[in-house]
């Protein structure tokens, strides 16, 4: 995103500098029988370093999660 002025919680208009954002995600399935099931790991922000989004104080820094899904027929 490009540098951007937000206006601020206590009513100025900020500056706030340009961030790029890289997630990944890494997915593997299995069938068994009537089964499906999906184990996922999910990176946000993978490569860059935190960054803030819309206010000074809403800072958004590298997040990782495991997602696990069971479909059943």
């Amino acid at each position: 995103m490009d540098q951007v002025r937000w206006r601020a919680s206590y009513g100025t208009l900020t500056p706030q500098e340009s961030y790029q954002r890289v997630d990944l995600k890494l997915t593997r399935e299995w069938n068994i029988a009537s089964q499906k099931m999906e184990l996922a790991a999910i990176i946000q922000n993978a490569i860059h370093g935190s960054y803030k989004s819309f206010y000074q104080d809403n800072e958004f820094e590298r997040r990782a999660f495991l997602q696990f899904r069971l479909t059943m027929d």
